[in-house]
């Protein structure tokens, strides 16, 4: 009985940990989705930059949120994500090139650095075979 009891402390905890990293993901995708939206506002009341390079901005932040629309929270990985914020990153470094340094440490690195994290839970010692 002893055992039982243990295995399914064990089986709780881990859907406990599935539950914690969903919910993070969630909040890191909504973060994500809530800059897209913020930068196509950005981009399309901007005066000052050029048509051209308007096009350009919003069909690559259109193709991101293609992505999210399609792809569920099981769906995203990791480097994938990774390479989305890499786009939304040198947008917003090219609009606000005085933000560079803030960029680099702030909301876009926190969501690749904290989605890592939950990889490696995921992957790691807090799974339970069942």
């Amino acid at each position: 009985m002893s055992r039982n009891y243990q295995r399914s402390k064990e089986i709780l905890k881990w859907f406990d940990d599935v539950d914690e990293s969903f919910k993070q993901i969630g909040e890191m995708i909504n973060n994500f989705e809530s800059t897209l939206y913020s930068l196509k506002k950005e981009i399309n009341e901007n005066e000052s930059l050029e048509n051209e390079k308007k096009e350009e901005f919003l069909k690559e932040l259109n193709e991101q949120q293609e992505f999210l629309e399609f792809n569920t929270i099981d769906d995203i990985k990791v480097d994938e994500l990774t390479k989305r914020v890499e786009v939304i990153k040198s947008i917003t470094e090219f609009l606000h090139p005085e933000l560079n340094e803030k960029i680099n440490d702030n909301q876009l690195n926190e969501t690749v650095i904290n989605m890592t994290e939950l990889n490696k839970n995921e992957n790691g010692s807090t799974k339970v075979e069942l």
